[in-house]
């Protein structure tokens, strides 16, 4: 088996959106995983805050090619506007084949940059609630007990996707 499962958690404080981190892989030097959570467009239906986690987030379970990763700038879309991070995050995760490799809370703090954390204690036993095969599987982690990396990505660069409207014209 030369794949394995990256897991952790993303959360934030501003309203709605997706917030995403590429993970791209030092071997190939090439996005091979987006670590994120929530939606780009508002629905009435969309997971806002997450009960378990008591804030806005989610929890991610992602498959990935064994090797060494690299985070890559944060991204925040929000309908037709978007956020990027400046600089990438910078921080390197080793994925083994066969183990679930814990990579930490991502805390996306305003639009301004990204906190990097262990939160092990609250994180583990949410995800292996919503991911049975965690608990059997071995454990790696890629952040250290303890471990607050704050400011991470440099501040914001923002845009706006602007989306065709079609007006449909009916021929005489």
């Amino acid at each position: 088996m030369s794949k394995g499962l990256v897991v952790g958690t993303i959360t934030y404080e501003p309203f709605g959106g997706k917030y995403s981190v590429p993970a791209i892989n030092k071997l190939d030097n090439k996005l091979n995983i987006e670590l994120s959570a929530g939606s780009s467009q508002w629905h009435p239906f969309a997971k806002v805050t997450d009960d378990d986690l008591k804030m806005r987030g989610d929890t991610f379970a992602i498959e990935a090619s064994a090797g060494e990763y690299l985070m890559g700038s944060w991204h925040i879309q929000q309908g037709p506007k978007w956020y990027n991070g400046t600089r990438p995050l910078g921080f390197t995760f080793r994925v083994e084949p066969g183990k679930v490799t814990y990579v930490g809370n991502i805390h996306f703090v305003a639009k301004e940059y990204v906190n990097l954390q262990d939160m092990s204690e609250r994180d583990l036993p949410i995800l292996e609630a919503r991911f049975p095969a965690i608990k059997t599987t071995p454990m790696a982690f890629a952040i250290a007990k303890g471990t607050k990396l704050e400011r991470l990505g440099g501040g914001a660069d923002w845009g706006m996707r602007m989306t065709p409207l079609f007006v449909p014209v009916v021929p005489r």
